[in-house]
């Protein structure tokens, strides 16, 4: 009876956040760099604000050293009148970055009604301990405020006024890309949902014609600056090529959001036994007769940057031997690669989810250098409002707990390597 009176689910998990949210506010104090780059990035965000303060349109030049659109900054300088040096400029964002998990909150709200709000709160907490996320919030960096378009997509999505419904979630969809191009598939997604099926464009001609020039207005600013930028990344950004390897690495980053959805499945272990069918064998061959053709001709040992988890750790275990380091990434590569197979074969994979998986998959390969923060937390946000959009809400208080504690983990081991 005690237990039940005075911790009840709610306040355990209101406990629970608030705990999370301190450390998220300490973090800041302390000059927490959990993602890596947080001061250097820090450099070029105040180098190009003073940039744009001075002439709007110097982001089409070879100055403007970020690779991102300059929605924020114009956002900043036109509505933030309080900034004089780089301490007011990091201040100002981190207050503005509270924005996000607040959105976060009313997005899943909207979206899963009639949710325990202990199951809200567990969830929410996660944003928090994103190494991303927590970086951008403390060194003044871009991405957040795509978070925050996002989240409010999410909720106009939910409108039950259907023109409102359509035009105003492209409209915010648009703007979420606008802050972050990686943010593309926001409005991909929504322009399927919305045209679906060829019954629904003849029953509604008018209004999804009219929804189709607004998506065509909407692209033509990218598409121009594109063509000035000569790619998708600023004039100094991550140049577009086609790099093979890199889908090595993706599915060992996309192997950290995977992971808690295959280990709470229903019969999990029949599930993984399943892997030792025909058709995931000839996968599995197929798949490692590629990883050592990337790894013999195009795998990239000395890295600076970019990489992910899972080479990081192949990094510090090859300054004392080369083959235990192979050996680890080798079976940390066909441990990913399990799990994305286990993962595909337990989810009912629809038009959209397909759309999403090549989404990345062709982002992955057309960059030249894959970092963590190109899914770190938005591919996480992915499955849980697109992919696996009843996963979260469906776990047990102490699965989210668990889930929780997984993350935190991840952070704590983000910190210590990069400190």
């Amino acid at each position: 009876m005690f237990l039940k009176k005075y911790l009840s689910k709610d306040k355990i998990s209101i406990l629970i956040l608030t705990l999370i949210f301190t450390s998220f506010i300490i973090g800041f104090f302390l000059r927490e760099n959990s993602a890596g780059g947080g001061p250097i990035d820090l450099e070029h965000e105040w180098h190009n604000f003073n940039l744009l303060k001075e002439n709007f349109l110097d982001f089409l030049t070879i100055d403007y050293e970020a690779s991102r659109f300059p929605l924020y900054h114009y956002l900043n300088i036109k509505i933030n009148h309080y900034i004089f040096d780089k301490n007011d400029f990091i201040n100002s964002f981190f207050l503005y970055s509270f924005l996000t998990p607040i959105f976060f909150y009313l997005a899943l709200k909207y979206n899963f009604k009639n949710v325990p709000k202990y199951k809200i709160c567990l969830i929410v907490s996660l944003i928090f301990l994103s190494p991303f996320f927590r970086t951008s919030s403390y060194w003044g960096l871009q991405e957040n405020l795509a978070y925050i378009f996002f989240f409010l997509s999410l909720i106009s999505f939910q409108s039950s006024i259907k023109i409102i419904k359509k035009y105003l979630t492209i409209f915010l969809a648009f703007l979420s890309f606008y802050a972050d191009q990686k943010f593309l598939i926001i409005p991909i997604i929504y322009f399927f949902l919305f045209f679906n099926s060829s019954k629904k464009i003849l029953e509604n001609f008018t209004i999804n014609s009219r929804l189709v020039f607004l998506c065509f207005v909407l692209i033509i600013p990218a598409l121009l600056i594109f063509y000035k930028w000569g790619g998708i990344s600023g004039p100094q950004g991550n140049k577009s090529i086609l790099k093979l390897d890199n889908a090595l690495i993706f599915i060992q980053l996309i192997a950290i959001y995977l992971l808690p959805v295959v280990f709470f499945q229903n019969d999990i272990f029949k599930k993984i036994f399943n892997i030792l069918r025909i058709k995931n064998l000839l996968f599995t061959i197929l798949y490692l007769i590629f990883y050592f053709f990337i790894k013999n001709y195009l795998f990239t040992d000395d890295l600076s940057e970019g990489g992910g988890w899972s080479y990081k750790i192949y990094l510090l275990i090859k300054k004392n031997s080369l083959f235990f380091a192979d050996l680890f990434y080798f079976f940390s590569s066909l441990f990913s690669f399990w799990l994305l197979l286990i993962y595909l074969n337990i989810t009912k994979l629809n038009f959209v989810k397909i759309i999403i998986l090549n989404y990345y998959i062709f982002l992955s390969l057309g960059i030249n250098i894959l970092f963590q923060e190109y899914f770190d937390p938005i591919f996480n946000l992915m499955i849980i409002f697109y992919l696996n959009r009843n996963f979260f809400v469906s776990l047990s208080f102490l699965q989210l707990i668990l889930v929780n504690a997984y993350y935190f983990l991840f952070l704590i081991s983000c910190i210590f390597f990069y400190s």
